[in-house]
């Protein structure tokens, strides 16, 4: 079964998570585009703010299901929707696998969660996708790749935390190469309609700011291992001047592929 990192501190992820955030938006808007009426999945959903983007986009007449295997991140998102008019928004607690018996959906939409999925999983997960989708339908995802960047705060967060481990392994990030995503999806039966790789520059009020969404993110984080000297070293190479804002950078691959139409 294919399944998503259990992660904790739903409330302070919901709190920080605003660098995703902005970028999923720009994915739905510009290669997502959903259509009033349609339905779609919203795979990894975490605490629903992308999920009710996607709701206010299909309307009333259509129908956004959001999945996440962390049981406190749906509490959180499910408590989000009882402040919000009636909208046809459903929370399910699971993965791809939870999600095939709702569909088949118009569209499937996934923001900074494939990197997280073992290797081995990734084949059944995309063919899951794929048949969860209805002829035509789109899936449209974004993900970090290990491609390298000379303004990797992360990085250097987990050298000073984690001396003796390697990103991935300290991290639990499974970032690949382009090549390697855009290949799952043309083995499973999706046709590769659009993908670009950019790096992406991203700033935080504080560095601070930036430990606590990693906290909420990522498992056995520890932000305590840091050292005022390592504390000192962060500071001192991310700041940009502009007060205690820090800034760093992520490679970043957009996808959009969709499912054949049947002949």
């Amino acid at each position: 079964m294919s399944t998503l990192p259990v992660l904790n501190n739903a409330d302070m992820y919901h709190h920080y998570s605003d660098v995703q955030f902005r970028d999923g938006c720009s994915v739905i808007h510009e290669m997502l585009k959903p259509k009033r009426g349609e339905s779609i999945l919203d795979l990894g959903c975490g605490t629903g703010r992308l999920t009710m983007q996607l709701a206010s986009l299909v309307g009333d007449s259509g129908r956004v299901v959001g999945v996440d295997p962390d049981s406190c991140r749906i509490a959180v998102a499910n408590e989000q929707l009882k402040k919000m008019d009636d909208i046809p928004v459903t929370f399910q607690l699971g993965s791809i696998r939870e999600a095939l018996p709702l569909g088949p959906f118009d569209g499937i939409f996934s923001n900074y969660v494939f990197h997280w999925f073992e290797r081995a999983e990734r084949a059944e997960m995309m063919h899951q996708m794929y048949d969860s989708l209805k002829p035509g339908g789109r899936l449209t995802f974004v993900l970090e790749t290990n491609q390298p960047q000379p303004n990797a705060i992360i990085r250097d967060i987990f050298r000073l935390t984690e001396p003796n481990l390697d990103e991935e392994s300290a991290s639990g990030m499974k970032m690949d190469v382009p090549s390697v995503w855009l290949q799952h999806c043309s083995d499973a039966g999706f046709l590769v309609e659009l993908s670009e790789v950019f790096r992406t520059e991203k700033a935080g009020p504080n560095l601070d700011a930036i430990l606590q969404f990693l906290k909420a993110s990522i498992p056995n984080f520890q932000p305590i291992k840091l050292t005022d000297d390592g504390l000192h070293e962060l500071d001192s190479r991310y700041k940009t001047g502009n007060g205690d804002e820090v800034a760093f950078s992520l490679t970043v691959l957009k996808v959009l592929a969709r499912k054949p139409q049947e002949s």
